[in-house]
């Protein structure tokens, strides 16, 4: 049996990726073949983060000069990050094939598997995400196979009457 797990795996954040590597290794341990969804949300894309690196500072918002060094600067960082993070999850995470990087992406080409699973980590959560992300609701799964939730958090104690009405 095959399971698709579809989680934050392109955080530049050691947390996430090595919760991807556990829960991976969790569900092996059922006896599952494992493989992670390698989806890319919007703001986690490279271009995406170094723009959040230049609007970061609420601080410092009329002083352009400053959000331009402090985007300069933590871009880098991003950089070490993913770095790591690229070299790890190549090393010890068995990704699907194809990158996704929308809803559509999956929508047409559902990565195949007998039981999807989403989780672990905040994936429902819409701070993280900008917004309600489906692909972590498994909105793109055919009708008739398995999904779960494998301790899948949205982050905060209570949804927004907003985020109630999308999910």
């Amino acid at each position: 049996m095959k399971a698709a797990i579809i989680t934050t795996h392109t955080v530049p954040n050691y947390g996430a990726v090595l919760q991807t590597y556990a829960t991976q290794e969790i569900i092996r341990s059922f006896g599952y073949e494992t493989e992670i969804i390698d989806y890319w949300r919007p703001s986690n894309r490279p271009l995406a983060m170094f723009r959040a690196g230049l609007s970061a500072s609420k601080a410092h918002d009329k002083n352009r000069l400053f959000k331009i060094g402090y985007g300069m600067l933590s871009y880098p960082i991003y950089l070490i990050r993913r770095r790591f993070r690229d070299s790890f999850i190549k090393s010890s995470v068995r990704l699907t094939p194809r990158k996704y990087y929308s809803e559509e992406d999956l929508e047409k080409d559902v990565p195949k598997a007998d039981i999807y699973i989403t989780g672990s980590d905040q994936v429902w959560n819409s701070d993280c995400n900008d917004g309600i992300c489906l692909p972590f609701f498994l909105k793109f799964v055919p009708q008739g196979i398995k999904c779960i939730a494998f301790s899948a958090s949205f982050g905060k104690a209570q949804l927004e009457d907003w985020e109630k009405a999308q999910t």
